[in-house]
Parts: structure tokens; sequence; C-alpha cells
């Protein structure tokens, strides 16, 4: 029962690192006969390590699995909450990202997905580019999404602080429980 409890309580800890879904839903546009809906990951999206899913239907809004997608985005002109200090910068980050969407590669065979570094805060432009894999015609939407400020360190790291004070806690339970253990006769 106690392995039980544990592996639940295991499990909960670490839902917040499982990405089961596509996020938030960031755009959604047609260009003629397709629609395209940009999901974002996490949510809120702020500055740092970003997650980006488009999932293209037809008319009948039915997916598309056999498309090539493209996702450009440009950071915003004025100067925004940085990831990183400038000072400890070694390189200036791309103003102009350009990702290719991989379909599946998250899990979820329904959607193109691309991971990415936003690195600072502002309102993105972004746009979204398909083709059929051929010479057929492709299609692109574009729109404006907003990235708040980077999590402050300590909400960003807070599991590995746990990590000392749960083996404490173990080493304390151990110590507990020897102690009260019946001396052999």
């Amino acid at each position: 029962m106690k392995l039980l409890h544990l592996t639940l309580l295991l499990l909960l800890a670490l839902s917040d690192w499982a990405h089961a879904d596509g996020g938030v839903v960031l755009l959604r546009a047609s260009d003629g006969e397709i629609t395209a809906t940009l999901f974002a990951s996490p949510s809120p999206l702020r500055a740092g390590p970003a997650d980006f899913s488009v999932l293209l239907t037809d008319a009948e809004d039915q997916p598309l699995l056999d498309r090539e997608v493209a996702v450009r985005l440009r950071e915003p002109a004025e100067p925004g909450e940085s990831l990183v200090p400038a000072c400890c910068r070694i390189e200036a980050p791309p103003s102009d990202q350009r990702l290719t969407a991989q379909l599946g590669v998250g899990g979820n065979g329904l959607l193109y997905e691309a991971r990415t570094r936003l690195p600072k805060s502002g309102e993105w432009s972004l746009e979204i580019r398909w083709t059929d894999g051929g010479d057929g015609p492709g299609g692109q939407v574009a729109g404006v999404f907003e990235v708040g400020g980077p999590s402050p360190p300590l909400a960003a790291y807070w599991p590995w602080f746990l990590l000392p004070v749960g083996g404490a806690g173990f080493l304390a339970l151990n110590a507990a429980a020897r102690a009260h253990r019946k001396p052999a006769a």
C-alpha cells in the first residue's frame, strides 16, 4: 500500500513535466480551404523555452498530415525583459527565427511541432507557411502573440531545492522507524 501511495505521489510530482497536449491556442486562421491553429506551451507563454504546435485542417475539419510546415517568429522591435542579462550573453539571440515543424515529434500524430527559445518578452509576430511537399499550392497565415517576462529563478528551479529536503526527510523517517523497533531478546 505504501508503494502505491509513493508511486501516485511521484506521478503527481512529475505531471507538470509531461506534455500530452499542444498547449494554449495562440492563433486560428484560414487561408482558403485550410485552417491553421497554433498552440504554444507553457501557459502563460514566457521568455525562455517554448513548444509550438500547428494543426492543419481542411474545410471539413479533417487533419492534413501530408504537409511541410514552417513557423517564422520575429521578436518585438522595442526592448523587452530579456531571458539572459546582456552581460552574460555570448552571442546575440536571433531576432528572426525560422522553425521547421515536424509531424508527431511530441507524440501527438496530428500536430506539427517545433521547439525554440524566446529570448525576450513583448509582442512577437509569427507566420505559418505550408506546402503539400510537391509543386502544389501552399498557404500561409500570420498573426501576433504576447510573451511575458522570464520566470523568476526560484519559480523555475524549485523542484531541485526540494531534493535535499526530501532526502533529509527520508533519513529522519528511517531513524524514527529504527528507534521504534523493539530490541531482540
